[in-house]
């Protein structure tokens, strides 16, 4: 693979990265607070392939690919919060 068909790729990702974003905001009225924590680690997955399509230090790369599983650790909590209130809760 040359860098100009690794750029396309890159490109392609992020542009897809957004595309996610775009639609998990659309979904907010459905899934609350999760949709916005998906959104944002698709914006944070998109930076991250944009830091290594422009070739920043890797602590760049590697704090924007944290930031990504910190995301999607929130998204899961409030998912299993959201559950337990649908649920009932403890009683």
């Amino acid at each position: 693979m040359t860098e100009s068909e690794f750029h396309l790729f890159l490109n392609a990702a992020i542009f897809l990265c957004a595309a996610m974003a775009m639609f998990n905001v659309f979904r907010h009225r459905k899934r609350g607070l999760s949709a916005y924590l998906v959104s944002t680690a698709c914006l944070a997955a998109g930076l991250t392939l944009y830091l290594l399509r422009e070739k920043t230090s890797e602590g760049t790369v590697y704090a924007a690919g944290g930031a990504v599983v910190v995301l999607l650790i929130a998204d899961v909590i409030v998912r299993a919060r959201d559950a337990e209130i649908k649920r009932g809760g403890d009683k």
